[in-house]
């Protein structure tokens, strides 16, 4: 089993990438170009790895999460996987959490306090549906 390391940060001009390096510290050149990739969007990122080996990568669209929130699926070669969503992104408008799950699904409290999920492959789960919540959500942790 070969041991990676994920790294989430903001690279030049804001826009959010993520790297991925060998045990040893050194970049993952299998991955992205030379071991990163710089995604077209704005704000810190969160990673979650899934058990397939793709990564998902959120990000805010503007300072706050409020502002909205990207999602990208990436291959394991940090390549986007356009099966999800829209073209490899879910676009997810006034955000004030969000959560993916190790499955891939995605769990997001919007500004008006409602609980809503998407499926792993980055669409509406209407089975799901909408939950009002009965408290206001802290997103400051």
């Amino acid at each position: 089993m070969r041991h990676r390391t994920l790294i989430s940060s903001v690279a030049g001009a804001g826009l959010a990438a993520a790297v991925l390096a060998g045990c040893t510290g050194t970049p993952d050149t299998t991955f992205g170009t030379g071991g990163i990739a710089v995604l077209q969007q704005r704000g810190g990122a969160g990673i979650t790895l899934l058990a397939s080996g793709k990564l998902m990568v959120s990000s805010f669209n503007g300072m706050r999460p409020i502002e909205g929130t990207n999602i990208v699926r990436l291959n394991p070669n940090g390549t986007p996987d356009s099966s999800y969503g829209t073209s490899g992104r879910l676009v997810l408008p006034q955000t004030d959490v969000v959560n993916v799950g190790p499955n891939g699904r995605v769990y997001v409290i919007d500004s008006q306090n409602r609980l809503s999920a998407y499926t792993a492959a980055g669409k509406p789960d209407a089975a799901f549906g909408s939950v009002q919540l009965p408290f206001v959500a802290d997103s400051s942790h």
